[in-house]
């Protein structure tokens, strides 16, 4: 078994080859890492210019790359360039992985990989949930083909049990009409450095796009209400970090000065180094996404130690997990009521709350988590490609 193991050869079709420290592209290079020992990779994305430096950190042992500079052309080639490499290697190729579903020839690939009896890999990462419904385009390809893609791949790597109810709701897929594992986005971020210094913790802290699918606006009325009716006697300030789309961070400056909200302050655009002075010094952060698999906010916020309140249940049933992202229903009563609650915890509970978020982000989403659950999937089950 071992020596068929090693001749397997391998072609991983992705987008921009970035080294992220938490979220998708950390789950896949984890994967490379891993497939690369005993496999012959081919990987073939996007590279930006400001990006060049990162080109090196996929090259590994058995790894060969083919990048694009990821410019208005880059994706047209991209695509033409998966079916010259697939028709290319079909005989020589064992398993091709797609990181991500919008690929405009998907339905065509998929055909040809199933008629020559090739197994291939679809990671979704989020992009099968309903925020990533967002155009005709995809809505199309949500009815008509994503169904085909999913029940012919080998299996489908999901990055959470929020994202399989999302494809079961959406009508995508039949129930136990596919196969499917479960692989977190990983956390590769800084290596869980606990903060146990101690903080007044003067501040709630948002960190990411600023795009109408974060709901952004429902985080405003909600802190508005709690301004206004549960009396915030503590004067927590809520920071903003993040870019995004000119008019819709208009919109969100003028409902803050329409709801005369003075403790509400946007700070733009931040550093990485920023980011995670923010988050680590943060009371708690907050997710009010209308719909995400997996938030990446969330994985380096609980990697810190910082709790978060999301109107996102993302579906893990772990104990830590459960007492570090506080659930709320999407109101503004309920979500007031819930800041109201972690400030107004004691020192021991608040810490307790804390030292949750770092447990649960060690135990489900650290690198050593994510590689044995790619282990399990992917050469230790009854199936082997």
């Amino acid at each position: 078994m071992k020596k068929n193991y090693l001749k397997k050869r391998i072609i991983i079709f992705t987008g921009n080859l970035i080294d992220h420290r938490a979220g998708p592209h950390a789950t896949l290079k984890n994967l490379v890492e891993i497939l690369a020992k005993n496999s012959h990779i081919k990987i073939i994305g996007f590279i930006n210019k400001k990006r060049d430096q990162y080109k090196k950190n996929w090259v590994l042992k058995n790894t060969s790359i083919i990048a694009f500079k990821n410019q208005f052309y880059g994706h047209y080639y991209h695509n033409n360039l998966i079916i010259f490499e697939i028709f290319k290697n079909l005989k020589n190729t064992d398993l091709f992985i797609f990181n991500g579903v919008w690929y405009i020839f998907a339905p065509l690939i998929c055909l040809v990989l199933k008629i020559f009896k090739k197994k291939y890999i679809i990671i979704t990462h989020g992009q099968l949930n309903k925020s990533a419904n967002i155009n005709l385009i995809k809505k199309f390809a949500y009815f008509y083909y994503i169904n085909f893609i999913l029940k012919n791949a080998y299996f489908v790597q999901l990055q959470s049990p929020l994202e399989l109810k999302s494809i079961y709701e959406n009508k995508l897929i039949k129930k136990n009409n596919f196969n499917f594992k479960i692989i977190p986005n990983a956390i590769n971020l800084y290596q869980h450095q606990e903060n146990k210094e101690s903080n007044n913790y003067e501040y709630a802290f948002y960190v990411g796009r600023l795009h109408p699918i974060k709901d952004l606006s429902f985080l405003i009325e909600a802190w508005s209400y709690y301004n206004k009716f549960l009396k915030n006697c503590h004067n927590i300030r809520l920071i903003i970090a993040g870019d995004g789309d000119e008019k819709y961070k208009n919109f969100l400056f003028k409902l803050v000065e329409e709801k005369k909200i003075k403790n509400i302050n946007f700070i733009g655009k931040i550093s990485e180094e920023e980011k995670i002075n923010f988050i680590k010094n943060a009371k708690f952060t907050t997710i009010t996404s209308h719909s995400e698999a997996l938030p990446t906010s969330i994985l380096e916020s609980l990697s810190l130690g910082t709790p978060v309140i999301s109107t996102l249940d993302i579906g893990f049933n772990d104990y830590c997990l459960r007492r570090s992202i506080i659930i709320s229903k999407k109101d503004k009563v309920s979500f007031s009521k819930k800041i109201d609650y972690i400030i107004n915890l004691d020192e021991e509970n608040y810490l307790n709350l804390r030292s949750n978020a770092f447990i649960s982000s060690k135990n489900l989403f650290s690198k050593s988590a994510i590689s044995k659950l790619i282990n399990i999937h992917y050469f230790k089950d009854k199936q082997k490609f």
